[in-house]
């Protein structure tokens, strides 16, 4: 099994990726004829070995960028261990593919991004949705290694908001201008032009100060990922409840746009995962549900 290494950064440092390759001893016995008494018959025998070498298979460390607390999906644990779904599936995915060794290094979001523009991190997890402003700048893997259950945060006391019309003249607090919010939210209001859901964005919403201003009835509700709710420290959460799944956004993997063998080679890997079953067991592990049950 691969041994797992941890790199802490404050900035972002150029890094590149490490080959190694090995040679391995093998015994090749080289046959001497000798004459055996009283016969015209030769036997061989071995007598002496020669050594050759083989090369082993080349390794290439990947350097994975991951946010360092963003529960369930990536974070540090309480040993100051990488954790989290997206980290125990890249781990599933370096068993898989022999050619990589992956190791993780904890960052602020921020940095996770400007890693993956330079190459610093030439893969980077984090429950990344899609988004087309994404898709200009890096590669997404083929293929989903998760999801977030969608829903709306609100009061405990909250009786007349149960689902995403509900949300019609009332005041929902600001939502993260890059989210998949944004585009749901247009969506549904190209669709009800009488009845439009009002909004406003900012860079990055902030869940503690913003459940605690629903809980103050500054807002009356914010969508949210039902996986990160259920994380929240209970004193966060105290007084405040979901309304249910409001639909689900597939999460995957980031690279830099110049690591396309990485990005084939991992998303064949995610295949693999899935159709062994494995994607199914970290899902009921983390998010106590089977995201990929048909």
């Amino acid at each position: 099994m691969k041994k797992f290494t941890t790199l802490f950064s404050a900035t972002v440092l150029a890094i590149g990726m490490l080959a190694g390759c090995g040679t391995a001893k093998k015994e090749n016995t080289t046959p001497q004829s000798t004459a055996a008494p009283e016969s015209t018959t030769q036997v061989s025998e071995p007598t002496d070995s020669v050594e050759s070498t083989a090369p082993e298979a080349e390794v290439t460390t990947i350097t994975v960028g991951m946010v360092s607390g963003y529960k369930p999906y990536v974070f540090v644990d309480e040993n100051n261990e990488p954790s989290g779904y997206d980290v125990d599936v890249v781990k599933a995915l370096d068993e898989l593919l022999p050619q990589y060794e992956f190791t993780f290094e904890p960052v602020e979001k921020s940095v996770l991004m400007l890693g993956l523009d330079s190459d610093t991190y030439p893969m980077g997890i984090d429950g990344f949705l899609y988004t087309d402003e994404r898709a200009e700048a890096y590669l997404f893997s083929d293929e989903r290694i998760g999801a977030s259950i969608e829903t709306i945060v609100i009061r405990e006391d909250e009786e007349a908001i149960s689902g995403f019309a509900d949300l019609a003249g009332r005041n929902l607090a600001p939502i993260s201008a890059t989210s998949n919010y944004v585009s749901m939210v247009d969506a549904y209001n190209a669709e009800h032009p009488d009845a439009p859901i009002e909004y406003s964005t900012v860079e990055q919403a902030d869940r503690a100060s913003t459940y605690q201003l629903i809980k103050e009835g500054e807002y009356d509700a914010f969508l949210d990922i039902q996986q990160t709710f259920d994380q929240m420290d209970p004193e966060l959460t105290s007084g405040l409840k979901t309304c249910g799944s409001i639909g689900e956004m597939d999460t995957y993997i980031l690279f830099n746009m110049q690591e396309e063998e990485l990005q084939k080679a991992v998303s064949e890997g995610i295949s693999t995962l899935r159709e062994n079953g494995t994607l199914s067991e970290l899902s009921v592990k983390w998010f106590g549900i089977d995201i990929f049950a048909e």
